[in-house]
Formats: C-alpha cells, structure tokens, sequence
C-alpha cells in the first residue's frame, strides 16, 4: 500500500472496532505502519489481522490508558515501530444520564479513559515525537465536546476537556513541528451506537429519531471520519494545529429547516 503517509508510523488507540478499526485501515491504505492498541488485546489482534489482510502493515498490542505509561508506552513503540510519527487518541467510553443520574463510579470511569487516557498517551510519547522535530497527535473528541447534548452530562464534560486540551497543546508547541488537532464526530454508526439501540425499547425507532437530528437525514460511517483522521496525520495538514475538525453531517451547523 502507498500514499501520502508512506514511510510513516501511526499508533492508534482504542482500535478493535469501530472509529479506531476504521482509522488503522485508512492509515494502512495510505502507507503507513500501524500499532494497533486496544484494552481487549483480541479486538486489537483481529484488526491488526484486517490491516494485514488488506494488504498493510500492523501490529496490536493491549493497552490500558487508564495507567500510567510514561515508560511502558515509548518502550512498546521502539520494539514495534522505531518511532512514531502520528499518535490518535481514540479510546474512549460513554454513559447516559442527567448529573442527578450520574454516580461519581460513572463520572471517574469516563474521565480515566476520555481524558485521562489523552494525557497518559500524550505526555508518554510526546517528548519523542520533540526529539525527531516533528509529530501528529489527533484526539478523537465528539460534538459533545462543542455543544450541549442531553441526557448525556457527564461525556459532553469529558469531550469538552478533550477538545481544550487539543488547543492548550497545539498552542504550547505550535513553534515546533508538532501539530495539534482533534476531529468531533456526530452519531456514527459503531458497535457503541449499535449497543444503544439495543438497549432502547424500540432498536427502528431509536435509529429513526438518530436520523431525523442529522440535517443530512443519515448516520455517519466510521470510514469518513477515519478520513478526517488520516487527512491531520498526513503532510498536508502542516496548517492545522488546534483545529476541531467536525464530522458530523451538519448536526452542529444550526438548526435545519423542516423536511417537506
């Protein structure tokens, strides 16, 4: 496989299924070699196997963000890449409820992953990334993190913190070679997505009103926003840093005039 991230390395967590799968697939098409990382070391093994199988190049690994990993997380990339050109925080978690219907179990459970699995990552391989003089992070927020949606209180706080800390980062080391971004995306279709609508009373009518709040009238794919992903990781995106790139099919542009 070629492209423009020929020659590049990618680690991407939270990677056995979903956003993450799609992400190591369309970094692989496009050249480059790919740690997949997962806290289920199967899920990452099976989308290694995929990559591989479509002709790329990938290793997995399990990973827990939740620790600390400023020494284990340099290590595992040097046995397996060398070193690292984009780093794609992607592992996340989410709960529904209201604040009254949030327990404080729930709340640190999202922000060990959501967020504090940003600043382990991060602050683990980003002296690396200094050292070679250059670098990508992307952070995988949500339009949660831009804007408010109910009944989901405590991972619109996480994603919010997601997205201020791609800016707080991208302006600490702007005048270096690191950039900086996060994508936001709206409601794709996922296993996560896919787990909700099992657990509503109606699955068609769950999807229908997911629909309906889409300006597009259709849910997103996890290929377009692993191509949001791919595009801040690859050469092109050297004028992006601090951006919160929106994939999300017009969800956050306004409010959407009725269908006929």
């Amino acid at each position: 496989m070629s492209g423009p991230l020929d020659g590049s390395s990618a680690l991407v967590t939270g990677a056995g299924s979903g956003i993450g799968r799609a992400t190591c697939l369309r970094l692989a098409t496009e050249g480059a070699r790919v740690l997949v990382t997962d806290l289920d070391e199967g899920a990452a093994a099976e989308t290694a196997r995929r990559v591989e199988a479509a002709g790329g190049v990938a290793s997995s690994a399990g990973l827990d963000v939740r620790e600390d990993l400023d020494s284990v997380l340099p290590e595992l990339v040097a046995e397996r890449l060398g070193e690292l050109d984009a780093l794609v925080n992607n592992a996340g978690v989410g709960t529904a409820g209201s604040i009254l219907e949030t327990s404080d179990a729930d709340w640190r459970l999202l922000f060990s992953v959501n967020v504090d699995g940003v600043l382990h990552c991060t602050r683990a391989l980003l002296p690396g990334m200094l050292r070679r003089g250059r670098g990508r992070i992307v952070n995988v927020a949500s339009v949660a993190g831009i804007t408010g949606l109910t009944n989901r209180f405590a991972y619109c706080a996480t994603k919010g913190a997601v997205v201020s800390m791609t800016r707080a980062l991208a302006l600490d080391f702007a005048r270096t070679e690191i950039r900086v971004n996060c994508v936001c995306p709206g409601t794709i279709e996922t296993p996560w997505v896919e787990g909700m609508a099992a657990s509503a009373p109606d699955r068609e009518r769950f999807f229908s009103e997911m629909r309906a709040r889409q300006p597009v009238g259709r849910l997103g794919e996890a290929d377009e926003v692993a191509a949001a992903i791919a595009f801040l990781c690859g050469p092109d995106a050297g004028f992006f840093t601090g951006s919160a790139v929106t994939v999300d099919g017009g969800l956050t542009a306004g409010v959407p005039a009725p269908r006929p």
